[in-house]
């Protein structure tokens, strides 16, 4: 209704050779209003990513804007989050999932993403909700992000993906 909250559904791409190939084919699945697009990289510990910048480039001159989900669930960024800042600087957005405030995916995670909301890193957040099961975590961990950055911080931060659909 008028002033609720507007829920949209989402994914993301994979960032493997199955995306780079749909990317170069003009396949890539984006946001409806704008050319952004959704990368999750692996999850798995110790995962590093070669080559990374230049793929993130490549995603930029094909006239997509790069948008890295939940940036602070990656084991990269439980060690340090100066490849984030890198990336950010080169123009590549950070989307952070609210879930990590409550420690669903872990005291690390939740770390990183308070430091890079200190720093002023996160562009925005989602939610990873899978099931109604998380809807409990998502409103404890909503709680936690109003506390840390008030209502119209919250506004923001999950308003942020209006600008890719409207």
């Amino acid at each position: 209704g008028e002033g609720g909250l507007r829920v949209l559904p989402g994914g993301e791409h994979f960032l493997d050779a199955t995306f780079l190939r749909r990317l170069e084919e003009g396949k890539a699945l984006e946001y409806p209003r704008s050319r952004g697009v959704l990368l999750e990289l692996s999850l798995q510990q110790g995962a590093t990513f070669p080559g990374l910048r230049e793929v993130m480039f490549r995603i930029r001159v094909k006239g997509f804007q790069p948008i890295l989900a939940h940036p602070e669930r990656y084991d990269r960024s439980h060690r340090s989050i100066e490849w984030l800042e890198q990336l950010r600087g080169e123009g590549v957005a950070m989307l952070g999932d609210v879930l990590s405030l409550n420690g669903k995916s872990g005291r690390a995670s939740r770390k990183a993403l308070e430091r890079m909301m200190d720093r002023g890193l996160i562009d925005g957040m989602c939610a990873d909700v899978h099931s109604p099961e998380d809807l409990p975590a998502l409103e404890e961990s909503l709680g936690i992000l109003e506390k840390a950055v008030g209502r119209s911080g919250v506004d923001s931060l999950l308003g942020w993906g209006r600008i890719f659909t409207g």
